[in-house]
């Protein structure tokens, strides 16, 4: 009887903690998520890009004449993290732009790396594993320009 009931207790107390460490990753998970969130912007010679991600899982990218708005699903359980778009209208590039983010905080603010293939083949690989960017691949900086 008093095995079971230590055995009982030892069970338990690995449980809590298993739920601990669990709440904690999910925690985690949901704040890196967190970070992702919000307006970007890149400003090239030719173009300007707006890039918005909401917390309800919808966004947006808009250059000075469209906006694109997509629905987005967001992994940042690795890095880079993989962040699928799907966009509501047809673009030269498809609708489907599977993508990879990386966040940078540098002293002149937030950065997100963003690489896309806009191919239905799945996530390209990030640019520094191979030894150049594929034609079919996408590299944009943005500027985080929210607070």
């Amino acid at each position: 009887m008093r095995r079971t009931l230590c055995l009982r207790i030892m069970f338990l107390a690995a449980s809590t903690m298993l739920l601990a460490t669990l709440g904690s990753v999910v925690a985690a998970q949901r704040d890196s998520k967190a970070a992702y969130l919000g307006t970007w912007e890149y400003v090239g010679r030719l173009v300007h890009f707006t890039f918005m991600l909401r917390s309800d899982g919808t966004g947006y990218l808009a250059d000075e004449v469209d906006t694109f708005p997509f629905t987005y699903s967001l992994d940042v359980a690795r890095d880079p993290a993989r962040l699928d778009l799907v966009y509501e209208v047809d673009m030269a590039f498809g609708r489907v732009s599977h993508t990879l983010v990386r966040l940078e905080r540098t002293h002149a603010g937030e950065r997100l790396h963003w690489v896309s293939m806009h191919l239905d083949s799945g996530p390209p690989e990030w640019p520094e594993a191979i030894p150049r960017t594929p034609s079919s691949v996408t590299w944009i900086t943005f500027q985080r320009v929210d607070p």
